[in-house]
């Protein structure tokens, strides 16, 4: 059985807590920020979760979750790419995220 794994972007402090498993509390919180786990690891074994800013060759990109396509997909110049076809490709790396680093993204 897979575990969801979530991350919360405290708004307050302007922190990201570690991987955190499912917290009713802080989901329902507005002060907080979830990200969820994709499943999946950059190419440094680092995990991705939604939110999360990477570097792919040169170009960089967010990763968000598409309902139309019930995927993770990576937001770069106008597409929207599946992950798991970046990471089985020879990966991305994770750089940041769009809570502490939205800078990175403009």
């Amino acid at each position: 059985m897979r575990t969801i794994k979530f991350r919360f972007y405290s708004k307050k402090s302007g922190m990201t807590c570690p991987e955190v498993y499912t917290s009713r509390d802080l989901i329902e919180d507005e002060n907080w920020k979830v990200m969820q786990f994709t499943g999946l690891t950059d190419r440094h074994g680092k995990e991705i979760y939604e939110g999360d800013i990477v570097k792919i060759g040169s170009d960089l990109g967010k990763i968000n979750y598409s309902e139309k396509y019930s995927g993770f997909r990576v937001s770069k110049k106008g597409q929207g790419i599946y992950l798991s076809d970046f990471n089985s490709a020879g990966g991305c790396e994770v750089i940041g995220n769009i809570y502490e680093n939205p800078k990175l993204i403009k």
